[in-house]
């Protein structure tokens, strides 16, 4: 990943901003993986807050503070599991899906 990029918990300023990445990711996807109907339902900016406010939310941003992808985590008691990774296509191919995963496994 580019150092213009740098992943970190999520803050309340990012949160209006992931819906956007998560419809533009979800367009790259077959129809036959990803049925038109879901391609518009993203999840409630109430849902990333809450996420967020328990330290299961992660952004990946540009150096202007901008996010640009995000990872979801769920709390299932001991475990923690990955609930959703989107990175906006205009800033795929640039490690930082794998960077987000890498900060999530560590």
């Amino acid at each position: 990943m580019k150092a213009t990029y740098r992943i970190l918990l999520a803050r309340s300023e990012h949160l209006a901003m992931l819906p956007e990445i998560e419809n533009a990711a979800a367009t790259l996807f077959p129809e036959e993986l990803l049925p038109q109907e879901l391609r518009t339902q993203t999840t409630s900016i109430e849902s990333f807050d809450t996420a967020r406010q328990r330290g299961l939310l992660w952004v990946a941003t540009t150096k202007d503070n901008r996010p640009v992808g995000f990872a979801l985590a769920e709390d299932h008691g001991k475990t923690l599991h990955l609930a959703e990774l989107d990175v906006h296509p205009d800033h795929q191919r640039r490690g930082i899906g794998r960077a987000m995963l890498k900060n999530f496994l560590s």
